[in-house]
């Protein structure tokens, strides 16, 4: 992932996060020593058993199609676990 200035991690973002200085930070913290490792191990230990449960609070959820880390299924999914008010807003270009 670090690979060739950090490419891959660019491209996930590419053109949606436009501020360049977070780049550069990311780049720098997760070329130390076993930290990307460690970055993506607190990722896989978090999604094993990650079940938050259903919520009563009033929801609102935005979303485009450009969304580069969240898709369809995560989103449009989201409403069943809101017990309370919810809306679902996707804007048009």
């Amino acid at each position: 992932m670090l690979e060739a200035g950090a490419a891959v991690l660019r491209r996930l973002s590419e053109s949606k996060v436009p501020c360049v200085e977070p780049d550069r930070q990311a780049r720098a913290l997760l070329s130390e020593p076993g930290a990307l490792t460690a970055a993506l191990n607190r990722y896989r230990v978090s999604r094993r058993n990650l079940r938050i449960g259903e919520t009563t609070v009033p929801t609102l959820y935005v979303w485009s199609t450009d969304d580069v880390f969240f898709g369809s299924t995560a989103t449009l999914g989201t409403e069943n676990q809101v017990i309370g008010p919810y809306w679902f807003e996707q804007p048009t270009a």
